[in-house]
């Protein structure tokens, strides 16, 4: 998990990188333009004209749709086991933490002697 978070931190740098400054898409440009027609709707037209799309490519392509059921199914299992892991890691560290001496004097104790002395 930690080598995706880098991978990601990592792409998005060098994307970053190379955009430069002055970059900005125009505010009456065709991506405002399709993100304001779609926040301009209400959530159940939008919902539910996207469901009536999927609904017929489920009767055109049914193929298609139960792969993209059976993809569903998978990512949520994918999603539910990463998560069961971040958040079993969280609690080992957790853990860690509250047991880990806070004191100065505690942890020089529990050196070596030979160590302490130096």
């Amino acid at each position: 998990m930690l080598k995706f978070i880098f991978n990601a931190v990592f792409w998005t740098a060098l994307v970053a990188a190379f955009t430069p400054q002055t970059f900005a898409a125009p505010p009456d440009g065709a991506f405002a333009r399709t993100v304001a027609a779609y926040f301009s709707e209400p959530a159940e037209t939008t919902f539910g004209r996207t469901r009536a799309e999927a609904e017929a490519l489920c009767q055109r392509e049914t193929q298609a749709c139960d792969v993209i059921n059976e993809l569903a199914r998978f990512t949520g299992i994918v999603a539910g086991v990463a998560a069961d892991r971040a958040e079993r890691a969280y609690e080992e560290r957790m853990s860690e933490h509250r047991s880990a001496p806070t004191d100065l004097d505690q942890l020089l104790s529990e050196l070596p002697a030979e160590r302490a002395a130096r």
